[in-house]
């Protein structure tokens, strides 16, 4: 893979198939990460969360976030949805299907709501030969760049 394009289509992927992940929020300069089960489409990754929660009141004073999906961290802002989540048709059909527990057991909340993040960076890790490197792509300008990581003795 040599362009930003390829990348970004397998870290999609990969988080839509893995579906949780650590989201990262904070307020007043106090962060706070937790598990977070998500879907991806239109190039959002996308969860839901009831208005009684730190996170909804982080993201509603704070829309900056940050994830972590094992071996890929994302910067990116989130955006509540109006209206609740049985409202949201592709997020409804889609959270039901990957994650069905957590969907019979809270998406009827009148106090949930959809909060779509919108990747601005992102970093990953990939071994080639044993060797690390480091993939940054930059999603606003659809670039990417690919570093190698110096592990020796004398870095």
């Amino acid at each position: 893979m040599d362009n930003f394009q390829d990348y970004y289509a397998k870290v999609m992927a990969h988080i839509a198939k893995k579906g949780v992940g650590v989201l990262a929020t904070a307020n007043q300069n106090v962060p706070m990460t937790r598990m977070v089960s998500f879907v991806v489409y239109d190039d959002k990754i996308a969860f839901q969360t009831s208005k009684k929660l730190e996170k909804y009141v982080q993201i509603a004073t704070n829309s900056a976030i940050a994830l972590n999906f094992t071996n890929i961290n994302i910067q990116g802002k989130a955006r509540i949805q109006s209206g609740q989540v049985l409202t949201h048709e592709k997020f409804r059909a889609l959270f039901q299907e990957k994650h069905q527990g957590s969907f019979d057991t809270y998406s009827h909340m009148a106090s949930n709501r959809v909060v779509e993040i919108s990747p601005e960076t992102i970093v990953l890790w990939e071994y080639e030969a044993g060797e690390p490197f480091l993939i940054f792509l930059d999603v606003r300008y659809q670039t990417f760049r690919k570093a190698h990581y110096d592990h020796t003795d004398t870095d």
